[in-house]
């Protein structure tokens, strides 16, 4: 089928056989009537993104859908906030992904009874609905159709839907075994009602009048994003039988101060408890066998955190930027990842056993009150910018184990002092001790040693090195500009 596109008036649209597309809009902001006929056929169709807002821009405040329209594009109308009123006619049966989505303006939306489907986040983030009413023929609707809207306090269903009801104005299916979507708008305690086995992954996203909130038995997983950004969230209770806690499960909520973690949890996912910034003490149970990247990242007032023998690597960025002033590694732990540690401003002491084998990039950057760092004899990588920017370290025990040490690993360590490259390492990546200006001491244990460029630049305390026999090659500017090094013995 050939299709055309075209327009008329303020009009774009697309022939489609013997009906019509719209497709854009082109007129002036405000009230906008669309033809029930273009060219003498009739307009079926609302097209995708025809009347997305772009930028800001104002476009539609009044919409009136002519008779005949079946079906409202993905992102018909997204982002349209000065849309106040819609009028959707008793023909349209399929509304699309994200159709309005940032409508905020909207406080009222009448669905017919002659839709059956309703599209992933139609009305997401639609801040002025206060309520709305599913109705008897709608038998499929995509995740968070209604998510994020924060005055919506009742979702009702037309009691002879055969696919979803209401409860309490909260979103089920048909016989109440999974919590579809709760209502943004909705304030205090809620206990979600025995039988429910399902759980909707960010049903209750961004509830910030949320306080507490009950789990019964028989739910065994804590979906994707299921209490993102409740702000207001202070208990959490979970029975027994939960296995997993989500990606960005419980990622701010800031008011979370107490949170047991079932001793049945196996999987704790990505960012699953990101800013929480009222958590101080989390114990993670023995049967948890994998912590998701970002698990803790930005909890800053978390101070203490027990870590089960289960766990064998710290993933990246597992406890960024968390207010640990001491931290205790224990000896199942074979690696510490990327950023895991990183921005942990209080911290000042820990601990690495001597079952950890590799110290990922940026592993501590950034930990600014650390004073000393012991590494054990198994640790055999150290990686870019690891512990770049500690300015309070004033001592690194190197141990014989160590082969490489990577880029910029400790650039800025400005309260260093002393430091001895043992007989083990092969390569000093560029830049990895520049800018280390207290450093007055330095010893290589041996001359089989790869030293990138720029390695000890700027090491302004530095007076005497001396180079050990067996170097045969030294990168380029390896102590640019320091200023006190007055002698250089080169074998």
């Amino acid at each position: 089928m050939v299709l055309t596109a075209a327009s008329v008036g303020d009009f774009d649209y697309m022939i489609n056989g013997e009906s019509i597309t719209i497709t854009g809009y082109t007129g002036a902001p405000g009230e906008i009537m669309i033809p029930n006929t273009i060219a003498g056929k009739p307009v079926t169709s609302i097209g995708d993104s025809a009347f997305k807002t772009h930028f800001g821009q104002a476009v539609a405040t009044r919409v009136i859908i002519p008779s005949g329209v079946t079906n409202i594009g993905n992102e018909a109308f997204y982002g349209c906030t000065e849309l106040v009123s819609i009028t959707i006619p008793n023909t349209v049966i399929g509304i699309g992904d994200n159709a309005f989505t940032d409508c905020s303006g909207l406080s009222v939306v009448f669905i017919p009874d002659s839709v059956t489907s309703i599209g992933e986040a139609a009305f997401l983030r639609c801040s002025g609905l206060a309520s709305v009413t599913i109705p008897k023929n709608v038998v499929t609707m995509g995740d968070r159709v209604f998510g994020d809207c924060s005055s919506l306090t009742d979702i009702n269903v037309a009691p002879e839907n055969p696919a979803f009801s209401s409860l309490e104005g909260v979103l089920f299916n048909k016989n109440r075994s999974t919590l579809i979507q709760y209502p943004g708008g909705k304030v205090g305690d809620y206990i979600v009602p025995n039988g429910v086995t399902s759980i909707t992954a960010f049903s209750f996203a961004s509830c910030e009048g949320l306080s507490s909130i009950e789990i019964p038995i028989g739910v065994i997983t804590l979906e994707e994003g299921l209490f993102a950004h409740c702000i207001s969230l202070s208990t959490v209770t979970i029975p027994g039988g939960v296995t997993s806690i989500g990606k960005e499960t419980f990622q701010s909520c800031l008011s979370l101060a107490n949170f047991t973690i079932p001793d049945d949890v196996t999987s704790i996912g990505e960012n699953a408890f990101e800013a929480c910034s009222g958590l101080s003490n989390v114990t993670i149970p023995d049967g948890v066998t994998n912590l998701g990247d970002g698990a803790f990242v930005s909890c800053v007032n978390l101070t203490n955190i027990t870590i089960p023998k289960s766990i064998r690597t710290i993933g990246a960025s597992v406890f960024a930027e968390c207010g640990f002033t001491s931290v205790v590694i224990p000896n199942n732990i074979t690696s510490i990842g990327d950023s895991a540690y990183y921005r942990c401003f209080n911290l000042t002491s820990m601990t690495i056993p001597n079952s950890v084998v590799s110290i990922g990039n940026a592993a501590f950057q950034n930990c600014e009150a650390l004073i000393s760092v012991t590494l054990p004899d198994t640790v055999s990588s150290i990686g870019m910018n690891a512990f770049s920017g500690c300015a309070s370290l004033t001592n690194v025990i190197m141990p014989n184990g160590v082969r490489s040490i990577g880029q910029n690993a400790f650039d800025h360590c400005t309260g260093l002092t002393s430091l001895t490259i043992p007989d083990s390492m092969k390569s000093i990546g560029v830049g990895a001790f520049q800018n280390c200006i207290g450093l007055t001491n330095l010893t290589f244990s041996s001359g089989d040693t790869v030293m990138g460029d720029y390695a000890f630049a700027y090491c302004t305390g530095l007076s005497s090195v001396v180079i050990p026999e067996g170097l045969t090659t030294i990168g380029n500017y390896l102590f640019y500009d320091c200023e006190g090094l007055t002698n250089v013995t080169i074998p």
